[in-house]
């Protein structure tokens, strides 16, 4: 995961042009579940996308603000993921990017854009919200990191590392521990 937040990161900085940009973009509470899917997310598109769009996934609060998120910020150093490597709302110009026509977005946790992001609407091509879907089981609200490594399982499977499971079961609980615990078992480090 750090590699490729590094690898994202790093063409974001340096890259003048972009020709494809798909932003994965959670709530503004910014909660530990919603940068779980942000980033797994955001590392899935990253795998399975045509070369050419550079996948990010963007932390919906200035940088600023990150030091207020303790938990979410004590997962991270427990997996050595260095903030250094995020990408937060106030160092990327979507609307630019959209203007330019090379933005898409696919929102995690929250079905709609902040009020000051309205203009983004358009860039909208798929919604990740747990809303009102259960898991089928015992009638419970899924949380969307649990959405997402449904989709990942169902697709891609091999994509989930050690520091990925480990990074989804601290979700305290309301990912599919079990199913990461036996795949973390059988996975290789990365």
């Amino acid at each position: 995961m750090e590699e490729f937040l590094q690898r994202a990161k790093s063409k974001l900085d340096r890259s003048k042009q972009l020709e494809q940009v798909h932003a994965v973009i959670g709530p503004k509470s910014c909660d530990l579940d919603s940068l779980i899917s942000t980033f797994t997310y955001a590392y899935f598109l990253d795998k399975v996308s045509p070369p050419g769009v550079l996948c990010l996934p963007v932390l919906n609060i200035p940088r600023s603000e990150f030091n207020y998120f303790t938990e979410t910020r004590s997962i991270l150093e427990e997996l050595n993921i260095s903030d250094s490597f995020h990408i937060f709302r106030d160092e990327i110009n979507l609307q630019r990017l959209n203007d330019e026509g090379k933005l898409s977005i696919t929102l995690v946790g929250s079905h709609v854009l902040g009020s000051e992001d309205r203009t983004l609407e358009s860039a909208v091509v798929r919604v990740i919200n747990p809303g009102e879907q259960s898991d089928g089981e015992l009638g419970f609200a899924e949380s969307s990191s649990s959405l997402v490594l449904k989709e990942l399982l169902r697709e891609a499977p091999e994509l989930i590392t050690q520091q990925l499971a480990h990074l989804l079961r601290g979700e305290d609980g309301t990912v599919g521990v079990k199913k990461l615990n036996g795949l973390a078992a059988s996975c290789s480090n990365g």
